[in-house]
């Protein structure tokens, strides 16, 4: 979004996939009523699951998931098409986006806890849908406290899949839904830990969780800290627990 790109669920909202389908489809009329309730898409899918009583609408609903995720992967193919290329220079400058401030005590900390021979292990965990290789390289080594620091190793998560393949939309945990608009056969269409079923994906969220544990420095970048992901944020809590640990937020 900071390069111009119109993937926000207000721009989803106001597309054609969701103009020309609210008639049909009971998630769209109430996105309508309500724009603001729905900023967080996700989280508003789950307290709409609280509404349908009846079999009728509650498989009504059922299809107008299915049908909104589909149409939301369609809008973001759309959209993804139109990003800007962006040229990177390497190596990559870790905190070039920060504030003056934030800056400073970023490098101050960085100068505090590296020496001359260390080398530095980055692990990216994306919530974004976009396709892994239009992500800049990091390199052998990124730009930090006036000096390039090796990397000896950098892996990159995906952890809401890609739109070449499906995008994992919903609810963190069983607490943000209703359980009894939902079966065992049809979860799920609305929480991402039962969706996390795909092997990689699952494999991806695994490995994330576990590496969050042990690292020094986390840095959030370009992601809203939505409850319908506070399995990450909780763990990033815990992890802040250690006095050596250090948390970033890159803000725009």
């Amino acid at each position: 979004m900071r390069q111009g790109l119109k993937t926000s669920y207000r721009d989803f909202y106001q597309s054609k996939y969701v103009r020309e389908n609210k008639e049909t489809n009971m998630i769209y009329q109430a996105i309508e009523k309500d724009y603001n309730t729905w900023s967080d898409f996700e989280y508003a899918l789950g307290d709409l699951s609280k509404a349908p009583k009846t079999k009728e609408r509650r498989e009504q609903f059922f299809g107008a998931i299915c049908d909104a995720y589909e149409d939301l992967q369609e809008y973001l193919k759309y959209a993804s098409r139109r990003m800007p290329s962006i040229k990177y220079s390497l190596p990559l400058e870790l905190g070039q986006y920060l504030s003056r401030g934030s800056r400073e005590n970023f490098e101050a900390w960085l100068r505090g806890s590296l020496n001359e021979s260390s080398r530095i292990h980055i692990d990216v965990a994306t919530f974004n849908y976009t396709d892994a290789s239009d992500f800049p390289k990091i390199g052998n080594s990124i730009r930090a406290a006036g000096r390039n620091i090796p990397v000896v190793e950098a892996n990159f998560f995906q952890l809401h899949g890609t739109l070449a393949n499906f995008i994992i939309v919903g609810c963190d945990n069983a607490t943000q839904y209703s359980a009894e608009c939902f079966s065992s056969q049809n979860e799920y269409l609305i929480s991402k830990d039962i969706v996390c079923s795909d092997a990689d994906v699952r494999s991806a969220r695994k490995e994330v969780l576990l590496r969050m544990t042990d690292c020094q420095l986390m840095v959030i970048f370009g992601s809203s800290l939505g409850k319908t992901d506070q399995t990450y944020w909780r763990t990033i809590l815990v992890r802040l627990t250690d006095p050596s640990v250090r948390l970033f937020i890159f803000d725009f």
